[in-house]
């Protein structure tokens, strides 16, 4: 060794190098990567981070507040970073560092791996529900990845006029996609009204995507109130159905129930349960009541609106009145007399209020009295009472009226007939004879020569003149009198001019039809009263007497001469008339009468 060589001892300090290990974490996308740059385990401590590389996988973009390479960093260089994954699936971003001690010691190059899970999108949605129905949607997925695991609702905006069902979803986290399927919303207008559902999607790796909104449009139903009408049995209902007096519209009507009282039949052509029903599905309905009260028949109807939202049911309620239903009636009146009847009733109900007269036939025949009734309506049950008809034939003829009946509310019952059938009256012409004071009158009482045939006579006066006096056994006034009812009459005329007694009678047919007066004038001759004679005469000479006259008339036309025979003890009168011939009589037997046996016989003497 040299002599200049000095030997020196010294100190050499050997620091040692960091050593980080690698490191990953994860984080979603649009989230910072919150990772902290790890130390030495073991020491030394680490002073500061190197940022030497930074390698994202394709798809991935950096946030423009990210770390950039650089020298002296801390350790929460990167936990500020974010990452936006524009894919589907998970991407890696490598950082590479190198540790550096506070002796400036620079360490092994270590990596952070940060896998960015990508975070679900769902787009807003919309649907239209009617109200007070369920929503029924199912919240969206992410159409490409990833999965929405679940949902977190952070807000229900419902317009004013909305009602929520105490059942529907509140706010909340971790929802299934079916949160909101079974919210009802009621709509108090009449138009439709939006609720805003706000939800932020949730993955798989509780990555928190972008908030989307759910609007649901709730369109009004329908609201219609009960109706009611009242018809009359066999018309139509003629009822429109009502619509929503403030909206929505009814557009149709679905028909889900028929209901009829016993007693009710429907038409074969009335409405039948349907859907999709004009608002005159019932108007033409005809429904017949068989019973003499009012019976309802209840249709059941859920009205429908343009946007398909079905309204609560409503009733329809049909009272349906009985008709008026009369009998055919008939009654015999006689010619010239009044109808007398009483139109009818329906004898179970409803009872008739009116009735209207819309046909009057009459057979040929038959001529109306002027004050008769006419064509008409709203008449009273006496309408054709004092209606008079004269038969001018000698047969029974018919007149025919035609009544429709209505009760009270206006009901119309079927048309009933009543037939008057008028029998003709008798007619009888004045009649006259002329008899002898005492004799009986002996007339028959004539008959109506063309019919209808006399039944009997009533005797309604008797007027003689005066100087007439009537038999006792003479005919007094009555009814119910044969044709011979005066022929035995006897009047004295205690006068000497003829008189008349005048007889009225009025004649009654077999169908006591009672006919014009008639009247039968008896004319009574007075007799002639012949005071007794006598005188004087010589044997062998004649009488030489003229029988005398009746002084006051009336004068003596001839006179009969009675001779007394007896034979065989029985003694007859016989009687002679003798009859004035110029200034002498000639006589001639005219019968005898046996005073005993009363009986006329001959002259053979």
């Amino acid at each position: 060794m040299p002599d200049c060589y000095e030997t020196t001892q010294f100190e050499l300090i050997v620091n040692p190098n960091p050593e980080v290990t690698d490191q990953s974490t994860t984080a979603c996308s649009s989230s910072t990567v919150g990772l902290t740059l790890a130390d030495d385990v073991d020491g030394p401590s680490v002073a500061s981070y190197d940022l030497t590389a930074i390698t994202p996988e394709a798809g991935l973009s950096a946030d423009a507040s990210n770390a950039v390479l650089g020298t002296n960093l801390a350790s929460d260089a990167i936990a500020s970073d974010v990452w936006i994954n524009t894919t589907a699936t998970p991407l890696d971003v490598v950082y590479s560092f190198t540790p550096v001690s506070s002796d400036n010691c620079i360490g092994a190059a270590f990596t952070v791996t940060v896998t960015v899970n990508p975070e679900p999108e769902v787009t807003d949605q919309s649907t239209t529900i009617c109200s007070a129905s369920t929503v029924g949607l199912t919240l969206a997925d992410d159409v490409d990845g990833p999965s929405v695991a679940s949902y977190d609702l952070t807000s229900i905006t419902p317009e004013a006029g909305l009602a929520a069902d105490a059942s529907n979803a509140v706010l909340g986290t971790n929802l299934a996609s079916d949160a909101i399927a079974s919210d009802v919303w009621i709509n108090t207008t009449a138009t439709p009204l939006d609720v805003v559902y706000s939800f932020t999607p949730v993955s798989s790796d509780n990555c928190i995507g972008a908030a989307f909104t759910v609007t649901v449009t709730v369109n009004p139903e329908p609201e219609v109130t009960d109706q009611s009408t009242t018809i009359c049995s066999a018309s139509t209902v003629g009822l429109t159905l009502a619509d929503d007096v403030d909206g929505p519209s009814v557009a149709s009507y679905d028909l889900t129930s028929i209901t009829p009282e016993a007693g009710l039949s429907a038409d074969a052509s009335n409405a039948v349960l349907g859907t999709n029903l004009a608002s005159d599905a019932i108007a033409s309905d005809v429904w017949t009541n068989t019973t003499a009260t009012p019976l309802d028949v209840v249709y059941s109807f859920t009205p429908v609106s343009s946007d398909n939202c079905i309204g609560a049911a409503f009733t329809v309620t049909v009272t349906v009145n009985s008709n008026p239903e009369v009998a055919d009636q008939s009654t015999t009146a006689c010619s010239a007399s009044t109808v007398g009847l009483t139109l009818a009733d329906d004898v179970d109900g409803p009872s008739v209020a009116s009735y209207d007269l819309t046909a009057i036939t009459p057979e040929a025949g038959l001529s109306a009295d002027a004050s008769n009734a006419v064509l008409g309506t709203n008449l009273a049950s006496d309408a054709i009472a004092s209606d008079a008809w004269i038969n001018t034939t000698a047969t029974p003829l018919d007149v025919v009226y035609s009544f429709v009946p209505y009760d009270a509310i206006g009901c119309i019952g079927e048309a009933f007939t009543v037939t008057v059938t008028v029998n003709p009256e008798p007619e009888v012409t004045d009649q006259s004879t002329t008899i002898c004071s005492a004799s009986t009158v002996g007339l028959t009482l004539a008959d109506d020569v063309d019919g209808p045939s006399v039944a009997s006579y009533d005797l309604t006066a008797i007027t003689p003149e005066a100087g007439l006096s009537a038999d006792a056994s003479n005919a007094v006034l009555g009814t119910n009198l044969a044709s011979d009812a005066i022929a035995s009459d006897v009047w004295i005329n205690t006068t000497a001019t003829p008189l008349d007694v005048v007889y009225s009678f009025t004649p009654v047919s077999s169908d006591n039809c009672i006919g014009a007066a008639f009247t039968v004038t008896v004319t009574v001759n007075s007799n002639p009263e012949v005071t007794d004679q006598s005188t004087t005469a010589c044997s062998a000479s004649t009488v030489g007497l003229t029988l005398a006259d009746d002084v006051d008339g009336p004068s003596v036309s001839s006179y009969d001469l009675t001779v007394n025979y007896t034979r065989g003890g029985i003694i007859s009168r016989c009687f002679k008339r003798c009859v004035r011939h110029e200034f002498s009589f000639r006589c001639h037997c005219i019968g005898c009468v046996d005073q005993h046996y009363g009986y006329t016989i001959g002259c053979g003497l």
